[in-house]
């Protein structure tokens, strides 16, 4: 598996709180079981090579972008991405920094509006159907009268 580095800036609090639990001995290692495990999926099983790849590239940052995740167990997860470039000294992008936020709720909601709205218009359709027969049928008891 690649490997590749992150930096955490993270308050002395935590990180003695987390060298309390290690029982794995590697900081680094420790840190990472916990990650797999709040994330419910190993890193390594994420596919994030689409933005990766192009902000590092390009330059170009990712601005509130909606991306779906899907998880081990099938259960999917929308987040609103924000990455920027992250740059060493001598100004090469060695890196992205960014920030994920859920937007699953709103997703949702916004799924299930259209939903009720498709049913809307098929219902709006449908009286307009049974309008136009009940006339032609008028039309047509008034000519046999």
């Amino acid at each position: 598996m690649e490997k590749k580095t992150i930096f955490l800036e993270l308050p002395s609090k935590m990180i003695a709180r987390i060298d309390e639990q290690n029982t794995v001995g590697d900081r680094s290692v420790f840190i990472s079981e916990l990650i797999d495990k709040q994330l419910q999926t190993p890193v390594s099983e994420m596919d994030v090579s689409t933005e990766i790849p192009t902000t590092m590239q390009t330059g170009q940052p990712i601005l509130d972008e909606v991306e779906k995740l899907t998880w081990k167990d099938g259960s999917e997860r929308w987040v609103s991405v924000t990455k920027i470039p992250r740059y060493n000294q001598e100004g090469e992008i060695i890196g992205t920094m960014g920030v994920s936020r859920n937007v699953t709720k709103r997703i949702k909601g916004t799924k299930e509006t259209e939903k009720y709205k498709k049913v809307a218009i098929g219902q709006n359709l449908r009286m307009i159907e049974l309008r136009d027969k009940v006339k032609d049928l008028i039309t047509e008891m008034e000519k046999e009268q």
